[in-house]
């Protein structure tokens, strides 16, 4: 997958990627010790404009890079794939960074808050022959690819319908200021519609050929929408919906089997 990994593990064959982390913030606080549990990777360095969390970071990964700014990583010659964990906003500016120095980059969900700046992201990643991901991870689960191989199977019949709809406080739950700012991606669209979309297009197989839709904001002390709703189809003919309200309070996973609260 890494064509332009060449490290090796020390007595084995296998590629050690070194990862970079851009944005030492809660998205990457969930990453990291993925990263650093998996022998395919190392920990090699990290930037964030807070002192204090690269302080921190320094003193867990002693022998990583501690750089005061995404520059400073991107220059480093000791990383390969960089993690960018900051907020939406800076995401094409910084992935263009990284896919410039020659450097993968997998960027946190959402990949970016317009259609421009995504192409531009794709763009440099094709002009410098480099890798671009997204983190929507979920559809990598075992229970997800399951689902998928009974559509490619076709083992129940043909998929005609799918559905995702989820109930919750989010709106309601402490939030940063980038997430109740709209033109930074804020809201429940931006956070949480992308693992919908994602978890529905894999089983589903594909491209969706249409797309109806609505975001809604129904308080006006949190200017960000915290609903959405969207019927969709795709090209196989197969239809579905995904709904998601931020406002309720309760879950939707209290009506799971085996959920315990907290």
């Amino acid at each position: 997958m890494w064509g332009a990994v060449d490290m090796r593990a020390s007595g084995g064959s296998d590629p050690v990627i070194r990862v970079g982390i851009i944005g030492l913030g809660g998205a990457a606080a969930g990453m990291i010790g993925k990263f650093a549990e998996n022998p395919r990777f190392s920990i090699a360095a990290a930037a964030d404009v807070d002192e204090e969390i690269l302080g921190r970071f320094a003193r867990d990964f002693p022998d990583a890079e501690a750089c005061p700014t995404a520059k400073a990583l991107c220059a480093t010659k000791n990383v390969d794939l960089v993690y960018i964990g900051t907020p939406n906003r800076f995401h094409r500016e910084h992935a263009e960074m990284v896919l410039s120095s020659g450097k993968h980059a997998l960027v946190e969900k959402p990949m970016a808050v317009s259609l421009e700046e995504a192409a531009a992201m794709c763009d440099a990643a094709d002009r410098n022959g480099v890798l671009l991901g997204v983190n929507v991870k979920h559809s990598f689960e075992p229970r997800i690819q399951a689902l998928r191989e009974f559509t490619k199977s076709g083992q129940f019949g043909a998929l005609r319908m799918l559905h995702h709809w989820r109930y919750q406080s989010w709106i309601y739950s402490p939030r940063t200021p980038e997430e109740l700012t709209p033109e930074w991606g804020g809201g429940i669209l931006w956070r949480q519609g992308g693992h919908q979309l994602d978890l529905l297009r894999t089983i589903g197989l594909g491209m969706v050929r249409s797309v109806r839709g609505s975001a809604q904001v129904w308080d006006a002390t949190r200017h960000v929408p915290g609903a959405h709703s969207a019927f969709f189809e795709f090209e196989s003919g197969a239809t579905g919906t995904c709904v998601y309200s931020g406002y309720d309070h309760y879950s939707t996973k209290e009506l799971v089997h085996g959920f315990t609260p907290g």
